[in-house]
C-alpha cells in the first residue's frame, strides 16, 4: 500500500493514466516515432479538424464535429466511417471520452495533401481497452489502457491522396480524433548549469516559420506537467528556484501561430539536473536509527559521503512499493515522524542518497523501524495427502468442542472453467493438531486450484447436533457419469446418503437454508453458474426453482424474524417459498453479497457489490445509498473497522484494471455510503487480491482484514481500517476461524498440496479447547464460499428511553424501553459506583417500588443478534419523595 495514502478526509481522485502506442501522453504529447518533425513539410493548407465519436444523440465536446456510429464516409460529408459499428456511452468522464464507437472500421477525412499533426484518443470508463491502430496504412501498434484510462496516439502524418485514413481493429474504440496542419517545434536540446545546489537549464529548438511564440512545459520526477514560460525566441532558460540538483525533468515545447492556435508538443527531452562531467557522490554509509523504537520519536543518522552537498531521505512501508522522498537535508541526521502517530502498527524502511554536483548517489543500505503484532504458530501439519488444489473447511466433526479441518480437493475436470465448475475429487479430514481422521474419494493426481467455489460444505443437515460433510462428486469416480449430491458422517467419513442433482450443472455452489422454520438449515439451495437455482429438501426433492441472474453466491437470512430464511440470489430477493420480493436494477451480476444493519435502525439491510457498491432495504429493495467510486466492486464485507466513524463500515476490493498491466485496490466506505479512502496501490500487473474479514485478532473486539494473493511483491497480512498493515504473514493462502475457543479468531495459512499452519495472536493451548461439548457451526462455516458473502450481527437500536420518575414511598414506578431488533434485555442498577445486573429483570419493562434504598439510576442493556455488542440505554433516575406531594 502507498505509504502516503491512508487517512484521507475525502475520496482521492483517480488520476487518468494515459497509455500510448507511439509515446506516453500526460499532456502535452510528444511526437510519434513514425515521423520526425524536422523531416516534413509545413506548406499544407491550414487545417484544424476535431471529431467527437459516439452516438447520434450523445453530447459533443466543444469545438468538435460529431462522428456517430452511423456516420459513413460514402454519405458525402467528407468524413466518416467505412461501415456502421456499435457505440457505447458511459456518461463520464467528459463529453469527449464518455462515448465512443466500437468495432473494426476505417475513419477517413478529406484533407489537402500535406503534413499534419494527428491524435487519436481511445479508451473506456469501465473496461480495459485494446485497440489496434493503423495510420495511412502504417501499423502503429495497440492502444492499450485499463478501465477508466484513455490511450492517446499522436504523430506527424503525411497525406498525398487527399484523404487521411485511420484503421482500428480488435476492440476498435475511438473517442476522438484531431487533425492539424500546425506542427510542433523540433530538435529540442538542453544545457544544464550547476553551482552548488543551484541548477538552471538552458533550452533551445529549431524555429518554425509560422510561429508567433513558443511555450515550454516541464514535468519533474514523473509528476504533473506545468508551464515554464512563453517566449518569442526559439530558446528559454529555466532558472526556477524550485529546480533541485539530481531531479529528472521532461521538457516539451509548443508553438502558437498568428491566429492564436497552439500546436501539439515537441518530442519530449528528458534531462537530469546535474553536471554530466562529474560523477555522483558515493552512497552514504552506516545508516542507523537512534532513539525510541515505539513509534513516537526516533532519529535516522548516517556518515558523511564524499562529494555530497546534501542528502535525500526516503521511506517506504514495503520494498515492493515506491520510495517516498521525506526531505532533503544538509545534515547527516533526520528526525523521523513514524507510524502516522500510531502506537500500533507500522513498518518503515528508510534509505539515504547523497546529492552532489554530479547528481544523486546510489541508495544506502536500508534501516528498518517497525512495531507489529506478531503471529505465533500454534499448529503446523503436512496436508500433501489431501492433494494439490485442496482448500480447508472447518467444523467440530467429532463433537469434542474443537474444530477439525476438512481439505476439499476439486477434480481437475472443469477446474479452469468459468461456467460448469468442478466436482469434488476427494476430502481429507484432520484434527487441529494434524492427525488424519479419514479420507473420502480418491485424490486426483492432476488436481489443481480452482478459482470458483468447490461444491462442498460442513453442516448439520438433520438438526441432531452432529455435523455432516456434503459434496457433489462423480459416482465411484466415474467421470463419464453425472455428478450426485453425497452426504457423509462428519466424525467417521462414512457414506450416509446421496441423490441425483436437479440438473447436471446444478453444482456451482451449495447453500444451506432454513426455509421451513424448524430452527436448523436443512434445505439445500443449488445453482448453476449464472442463470438458475433450485431449493431442495434434504433428500433431494425439489421444492422450487428460480430463474434469474444468480451472481456468484446467494445468501440466506431471516430478515423478518418469522423463523424462515429469505434468500438474496444475485440481484433477486426471494422468500422461503421462492416468491420474488424484489429485484435490484443493476448491471452485470452480483460479485458479492453482505447482510448488515448499515443504517443502524435495528433492521438488517442488503449490500451488493459488482459494477458499484450499494445498500438496499431488505423488504422493498429501496436503495439506501450507492457508491460509484469503484470500477468493479469484487468483494465487500461489513464490520466495525473504524471505531472513530459512526455505524458500520464497508471494506472492499476494487478490480480497477483487468488488462495485462492490471491493478486492484482496497477501499473503505462509511455507513453513509461515502468513500473514506481508496488504496493508491504502488504495483501494477496484478489484480488477484483476496480480502477476508477477521474478528478480534487484536483482542479488543475490532474487525480487521486479511489480505492475500496480492502478487507483484505486495505483502500478505492483516490490515486495519486505516489501510495499515498490523501483521505481516507468509506468502500463502489465508482463512480464519476461532480454533482456540477464546473469541479471538485465528489465522490459517496454507499452501495447497503441501502444508497448513494455525497462527494466533498470543497464547493458545489447543488441547485445552477439547471440552466434550459440540461447538456451534456459524453461518459462514456451513455456507463457506471463496466469493465474499456473509452477515454482520445486528445490534439492537434503542428507539425510546426509560424516563426519570419520582414517587411517594411505597408506590410502584415502571420504566419502559423500546428497541428495534431487540432479542433480549438486562436491567441494571448503579450501586457503589458500579452497574449491577438485576436478576430476572429481562423484559422491556422494569417495575420498582419507590423506597429510599432503591432510589437512584437504572438502565437496560439491549441485545440484538448473537455476536452483536449490546446497546446501552440512557440512565433513568428514580427519586423517592420524602415530603408531602
Amino acid at each position: 500500500m502507498s505509504p502516503t495514502h491512508p487517512r484521507n478526509t475525502r475520496p482521492p481522485l483517480r488520476s487518468i493514466a494515459v497509455a500510448t502506442a507511439a509515446a506516453v501522453v500526460l499532456a502535452p504529447l510528444p511526437l510519434a516515432t513514425s515521423a520526425a518533425a524536422d523531416e516534413v513539410s509545413t506548406e499544407a493548407t491550414a487545417v484544424d479538424q476535431r471529431f467527437d465519436f459516439g452516438s447520434t444523440s450523445s453530447p459533443v465536446s466543444d469545438g468538435h464535429t460529431r462522428v456517430a456510429h452511423t456516420t459513413l464516409y460514402d454519405d458525402g460529408a467528407g468524413y466518416g466511417l467505412s461501415r456502421q459499428v456499435a457505440v457505447r456511452d458511459r456518461g463520464a468522464p467528459d463529453d469527449l471520452r464518455r462515448d465512443f464507437t466500437v468495432g473494426t472500421t476505417t475513419f477517413s477525412t478529406d484533407v489537402p495533401d500535406g503534413t499534419y499533426w494527428v491524435t487519436v484518443v481511445s479508451g473506456d470508463q469501465i473496461a480495459a481497452n485494446y485497440t489496434e491502430l493503423a495510420v495511412e496504412g502504417a501499423d502503429e501498434g495497440t492502444l492499450e489502457a485499463g478501465a477508466g484510462e484513455f490511450a492517446t496516439w499522436a504523430g506527424v502524418v503525411t497525406v498525398d491522396d487527399g484523404r487521411l485514413d485511420l484503421e482500428v481493429a480488435r476492440d476498435g474504440r475511438i473517442n476522438g480524433v484531431t487533425v492539424s496542419s500546425q506542427l510542433p517545434p523540433s530538435n529540442l536540446v538542453s544545457d544544464v548549469e550547476v553551482a552548488g545546489t543551484t541548477v538552471s537549464v538552458g533550452l533551445s529548438w529549431d524555429a518554425r516559420p509560422d510561429a508567433e511564440s513558443y511555450t515550454v512545459y516541464r514535468s519533474t520526477n514523473g509528476g504533473d506537467v506545468e508551464q515554464v514560460g512563453t517566449t518569442a525566441d526559439p530558446a528559454l532558460t529555466d532558472d526556477d528556484p524550485s529546480l533541485r540538483l539530481g531531479d529528472t525533468h521532461v521538457y516539451t515545447v509548443t508553438q502558437t501561430n498568428a491566429a492564436g492556435a497552439e500546436s501539439g508538443p515537441s518530442q519530449a527531452l528528458e534531462i537530469e539536473a546535474a553536471d554530466e562531467e562529474q560523477d555522483p557522490p558515493s552512497a552514504p554509509a552506516n545508516v542507523r536509527i537512534d532513539g525510541a523504537q515505539d513509534g513516537t520519536t526516533a532519529t535516522l543518522t548516517w556518515d558523511a559521503a564524499d562529494g555530497a552537498v546534501a542528502y535525500d531521505v526516503y521511506r517506504t512501508d514495503h520494498e515492493a512499493h515506491d520510495w517516498q522522498l521525506l526531505e532533503r537535508t544538509e545534515d547527516t541526521a533526520s528526525a523521523l515522524d513514524v507510524g502516522y502517530g500510531s502506537e500500533c502498527c507500522f513498518t518503515w524502511t528508510y534509505q539515504v542518497r547523497a546529492v552532489g554536483a554530479g547528481g544523486i548517489s546510489a541508495p544506502s543500505e536500508n534501516a528498518v523501524l517497525e512495531k507489529m503484532i506478531e503471529a505465533t504458530t500454534v499448529a503446523e501439519m503436512d496436508t500433501s495427502v489431501a492433494g494439490d488444489g485442496a482448500r480447508p473447511w472447518f467444523g467440530d466433526l467429532t463433537g469434542n468442542g474443537r474444530p477439525e479441518i476438512v481439505m476439499v480437493q476439486p477434480h481437475h475436470i472443469n477446474a479452469g472453467a468459468l461456467r460448469d465448475g468442478p466436482m469434488v475429487a476427494s476430502m481429507t479430514a484432520f484434527t487441529a493438531t494434524g492427525e488424519q481422521l479419514w479420507q473420502i474419494g480418491e485424490v486426483d493426481p492432476e488436481g489443481r486450484n480452482n478459482s470458483q467455489d468447490i461444491p462442498a460444505q460442513v453442516v448439520d443437515t438433520d438438526g441432531d447436533g452432529d455435523l455432516e460433510v456434503v459434496a457433489v462428486m462423480y459416482p465411484d469416480g466415474d467421470t463419464e457419469a453425472e455428478g450426485r449430491f453425497y452426504v457423509f458422517d462428519g466424525a467417521t467419513g462414512e457414506h450416509v446418503r446421496d441423490f441425483a442433482l436437479p440438473d447436471p450443472l446444478a453444482h456451482d455452489a451449495i447453500v444451506f437454508v432454513d426455509a421451513d422454520g424448524e430452527g436448523h438449515p436443512d434445505e439445500i439451495l443449488l445453482k448453476n453458474r449464472y442463470t438458475k437455482a433450485w431449493l431442495l429438501e434434504s433428500d433431494g426433492t425439489v421444492i422450487w426453482e428460480h430463474e434469474g441472474n444468480t451472481g456468484h453466491y446467494p445468501w440466506p437470512y431471516d430478515f423478518d424474524g418469522d423463523g424462515r430464511d429469505e434468500i438474496m440470489i444475485g440481484y433477486d430477493m426471494v422468500d422461503a417459498d421462492g416468491n420474488l420480493l424484489w429485484s435490484a436494477d443493476l448491471p452485470d451480476h452480483a460479485d458479492t453479497i453482505w447482510v448488515a444493519d448499515i443504517d443502524s435502525d435495528g433492521t438488517a439491510d442488503v449490500l451488493l457489490g459488482g459494477a458499484s457498491t450499494s445498500a438496499h432495504r431488505w423488504d422493498t429493495g429501496e436503495t439506501i445509498w450507492v457508491n460509484d467510486d469503484t470500477v468493479e466492486s469484487q468483494n465487500i464485507m461489513v464490520g466495525e473497522f473504524r471505531a472513530d466513524l459512526p455505524g458500520l463500515e464497508t471494506f472492499g476490493l476494487d478490480r480497477i484494471d483487468r488488462s495485462s498491466n492490471g491493478l486492484d485496490g482496497l477501499f473503505l466506505i462509511g455507513s453513509d455510503g461515502e468513500m473514506v479512502w481508496q488504496e493508491e496501490r504502488q504495483t501494477r500487473g496484478c489484480y488477484g487480491t483476496i480480502p477476508e474479514p477477521i474478528h478480534n485478532w487484536t483482542g479488543d473486539g475490532t474487525d480487521l482484514i486479511m489480505v492475500w494473493n496480492r502478487g507483484c511483491g505486495e505483502p500478505t497480512g492483516v490490515y486495519s481500517g486505516d489501510g495499515e498493515m498490523v501483521t505481516e504473514l507468509d506468502d500463502a493462502r489465508l482463512w480464519h476461524v476461532d480454533i482456540c475457543g477464546d473469541t479471538k479468531e485465528e489465522i490459517v495459512e496454507y499452501v495447497q498440496g503441501e502444508w497448513l499452519r494455525i497462527k494466533a495472536n498470543g497464547e493458545c493451548d489447543l488441547q485445552a479447547k477439547v471440552t466434550g461439548e459440540q461447538r456451534p457451526q456459524s453461518p459462514r462455516e456451513y455456507n463457506f464460499t471463496r466469493y465474499t458473502a456473509g452477515q454482520t450481527p445486528v445490534a439492537a437500536v434503542v428507539t425510546s428511553q426509560p424516563q426519570d420518575a419520582s414517587s411517594r414511598p411505597g408506590r410502584q414506578v415502571t420504566f419502559d424501553v423500546e428497541a428495534a431488533g431487540a432479542t433480549g434485555y438486562q436491567w441494571q442498577r448503579l450501586a457503589d459506583g458500579e452497574w449491577t445486573d438485576l436478576p430476572g429483570e429481562t423484559s422491556s419493562s422494569l417495575t420498582v417500588r419507590a423506597v429510599p434504598p432503591r432510589a437512584g439510576d437504572y438502565r437496560v442493556l439491549v441485545s440484538g443478534e448473537v455476536g452483536a455488542t449490546p446497546t446501552t440505554s440512557e440512565a433513568a433516575v428514580l427519586e423517592v419523595r420524602t415530603g408531602k406531594a
